[in-house]
């Protein structure tokens, strides 16, 4: 249990729960939370105590979700400990880059552009035009 000021919001303190409880070998290994709680930052924290964040991810406001048709985020696997994100193709992503976005913590998940480029389920799953630029020697 933790107490703290009704102004803290319980995402704040989280992450010190989360720590206290490793410190003292009494890490949960999943810790379920509602969803006042989700951040990259406290899932990857998580995840490096050992501890899986159970909790419903923000809304989906991608045209793909808004329009019912295509790949949603929903449809893609999180694997939180590797850092990576897998398609619904079955492509993994090439990069992970926790970023801020609107004053919120987020991720940017990088796949390779020539295996998007290249996958007949491109236009199901973003609506990124891939430009084919000419090789030049430089």
């Amino acid at each position: 249990m933790h107490t703290t000021d009704a102004t803290v919001p319980d995402v704040k303190v989280t992450a010190g729960i989360q720590q206290s409880l490793a410190e003292r070998s009494l890490a949960p290994g999943e810790h379920y939370l509602d969803a006042g709680y989700p951040s990259a930052g406290l899932v990857t924290a998580a995840a490096k105590q050992g501890i899986a964040m159970v909790t419903p991810l923000l809304a989906d406001h991608s045209p793909q979700a808004k329009a019912g048709a295509g790949y949603a985020k929903s449809a893609f696997r999180i694997d939180w400990k590797s850092r990576t994100v897998r398609c619904p193709e079955g492509s993994t992503s090439v990069g992970w880059h926790p970023v801020t976005q609107h004053g919120h913590d987020a991720l940017v998940v990088e796949f390779d552009r020539r295996t998007c480029r290249a996958c007949p389920a491109q236009k199901q799953c973003t609506t990124l035009a891939f430009k084919v630029r000419p090789w030049s020697a430089r």
